[in-house]
């Protein structure tokens, strides 16, 4: 299996080699516990983890999104993705925006969460 790196780079080149416009990737993790309780004791719990890369293309202005947990046919993915894209009935109004410098991003002092 590839490592993060890799799969990401991979990812990236494949999309751009079977032709899309731009492409971008996103990395999801995550721990989830939950309990549950009945008559002051505790009646079930889970515990899971998710881990995985979201892919986003853009192909004749339209966007296709896919998302995989298993690090191990990027192509797939990127075929997924692309595949989104074409039955999208229109092209996108809002395309996706170019390379970012996150280390220049700042956060508001009191950020407000729906």
């Amino acid at each position: 299996m590839m490592t993060y790196e890799e799969f990401r780079k991979s990812v990236l080149d494949t999309a751009l080699a079977l032709g899309c416009d731009a492409a971008e990737t996103v990395f999801v993790e995550g721990d989830r516990f939950q309990a549950g309780v009945l008559a002051q004791e505790l009646d079930s719990y889970s515990v899971s983890r998710k881990f995985g890369i979201g892919l986003r293309v853009q192909v004749n202005g339209r966007d296709g999104y896919a998302y995989t947990e298993k690090l191990d046919d990027p192509e797939a993915l990127c075929r997924r993705a692309l595949d989104n894209a074409r039955v999208i009935g229109t092209a996108d109004e809002h395309p996706m925006q170019g390379a970012q410098d996150y280390a220049a991003v700042t956060m508001p002092d009191n950020p407000v969460c729906d």
